[in-house]
């Protein structure tokens, strides 16, 4: 498995390569820490590419 697309289309996509679950309550458990930021949007999708980064920086293993 390759990393993923750095640019994928939709939110969605970025929160499931970030690892994020895919239900509601996960969903607004990731996003309503961003309330307080000027731009929520944009500080949460740089979180979730922060954290998709980290996953294609692990070592295999997940150490």
């Amino acid at each position: 498995m390759g990393a993923p697309d750095p640019t994928p289309g939709t939110i969605g996509a970025l929160e499931a390569q970030a690892g994020v679950g895919r239900d509601h309550h996960d969903r607004f458990a990731f996003w309503i820490a961003f309330k307080g930021e000027a731009d929520p949007i944009a500080a949460g999708v740089a979180e979730l590419r922060r954290r998709i980064a980290g996953r294609c920086d692990a070592p295999a293993g997940g150490r």
